[in-house]
């Protein structure tokens, strides 16, 4: 089909290839002689594709990439194909971040991260640097960059290209250098946080040794505690029945002490003649007697019985009362050693939480300052990077 016959396709059918994703454009074609005007007519041109991470490109950055894109379209012989970027134009602020993944990673162990420039210092912030997503057609798109003046300036890193022909590349040293006392502070205050993070942690797992002794300790002096108050208890009932108990003998030795006194007192006034039992001569009667004098010594002899027990019984509890009484006052000393040794323990954890406190404290002004200071670094290479 002849040219002058698609057009004249499109003018009747009023369309073309929309279905593949073309812009309408308002035009006028003279071919021979034939004069055709399009001011009512769609007519349609391919549209070009392109990664949406680019418009964030510095201007002439944006021309490499559209020039490389076009190269790689055709060379891949596909209409829809284009450059795919993983990273185009970073802010200082996510630099910074990467800058700060990697310092963990190199010094503090961190997981891996790859190497980054300090905020400020890397081309990715000007808008002059790309990462690419070299996929399956990496020769190609390489070539393609390469034809549009871009260069990998990285090694190690065959995904990374920069914008080293443009009039914009020329320039950059010079705002780098302006910026690059602001990067350093940058970068020193990221290292004095590490550092404070150090500090933190360090203190922490102090804090968290100290504290598993703490919590048992702490559960063991209470139980300690419970178990001192009961001894003591039991000590004071013991002693209390002892008490009880010698005041039940003392009551006893007196009963013995006025029986003995009464029987030694015993005069015998039984003898209806008044008589002494020598020469009283009514048997009952003296029978009698000797009955009732044998009924208070006996019950003398029960009372010394009772006492002697009774002594002896208390002889034994006050001996058991002694050495439980030692038992507890030793007890009771460790106790105090145990509870002195805990408070110190307590008074460090103290301290160690307040350190952690001031620690703290000072990364978060540290992260104030980087805010603030990756703000101003953001407006100086933001003014500079666009356009």
């Amino acid at each position: 089909m002849k040219y002058y016959e698609i057009i004249a396709k499109a003018i009747s059918d009023k369309y073309y290839y929309d279905a593949i994703g073309c812009k309408p454009i308002s035009s006028r074609v003279v071919y021979r002689d034939i004069d055709i005007s399009f001011t009512d007519i769609d007519v349609y041109t391919p549209k070009a594709k392109q990664d949406n991470k680019a418009n964030s490109l510095h201007s002439e950055a944006y021309k490499l990439y559209q020039s490389a894109n076009i190269r790689y379209r055709t060379e891949s012989k596909s209409p829809k194909a284009y450059i795919k970027l993983n990273s185009s134009r970073r802010t200082c602020s996510k630099q910074a971040n990467l800058y700060i993944k990697y310092i963990h990673h190199k010094y503090y162990g961190g997981k891996y991260s790859p190497p980054a420039n300090q905020p400020g210092q890397s081309t990715h912030e000007y808008g002059l640097a790309i990462d690419v997503d070299l996929g399956k057609d990496k020769s190609q798109i390489l070539a393609a960059l390469r034809y549009a003046g871009w260069e990998n300036t990285v090694s190690g890193e065959p995904w990374h290209y920069e914008a080293v022909n443009t009039s914009a590349w020329g320039r950059l040293s010079s705002i780098k250098n302006t910026n690059k006392r602001q990067s350093k502070e940058i970068s020193v205050n990221i290292a004095e946080w590490f550092e404070l993070r150090k500090k933190v942690e360090s203190l922490f797992r102090e804090y968290k040794s100290e504290y598993s002794k703490h919590d048992p300790e702490r559960k063991r002096l209470k139980e300690e505690y419970i178990r001192l108050n009961k001894t003591k208890n039991d000590l004071n009932k013991h002693r209390s029945d002892i008490v009880r108990k010698d005041k039940r003998l003392q009551s006893i030795k007196r009963k013995i002490h006025a029986l003995e006194r009464e029987i030694d007192g015993l005069v015998y006034t039984w003898c209806p003649n008044k008589q002494p039992y020598s020469k009283c001569d009514h048997e009952g009667k003296k029978r009698k007697w000797r009955d009732y004098v044998a009924n208070k010594r006996n019950k003398l002899q029960q009372l010394r019985a009772q006492y002697k027990e009774g002594a002896n019984e208390n002889a034994d509890s006050a001996r058991e009362y002694r050495d439980k009484s030692k038992n507890y006052e030793r007890d009771l000393r460790k106790y105090d050693v145990d509870r002195r040794e805990f408070n110190r323990l307590e008074k460090k954890l103290q301290a160690l939480k307040r350190d952690i406190g001031r620690a703290k404290n000072r990364m978060d002004k540290k992260r104030s300052e980087f805010n603030k200071k990756i703000s101003i670094l953001q407006k100086s290479v933001g003014a500079w990077a666009i356009v």
